[in-house]
């Protein structure tokens, strides 16, 4: 399901933001650290309660003000999306 080729993804969706289910987010804080790669990902994500967590270093995160499922590798933290 995942390409070797992944390593930074950022989803805006603010307009429909559960698209994105809670077992889908679990998947992807287990699944995207498991392919061994510094990955990036950021997504729209409606998620009543705080999550902060490591794994694999990599942190999980979601705050429910910002409406996003944050996972990142502990080297790529401070890093932010760049569009140009």
């Amino acid at each position: 399901m995942f390409s070797n080729r992944l390593e930074k993804l950022y989803i805006l969706n603010d307009m429909v933001t559960e698209y994105l289910s809670t077992k889908s987010a679990k998947f992807l804080g287990k699944g995207l650290p498991e392919l061994g790669k510094k990955i990036w990902f950021d997504a729209s994500w409606l998620h009543v309660k705080d999550v902060s967590y490591v794994y694999r270093d990599h942190h999980i995160e979601n705050y429910p003000y910002r409406q996003r499922l944050s996972i990142k590798h502990v080297s790529r933290k401070a890093e932010y999306f760049d569009d140009n």
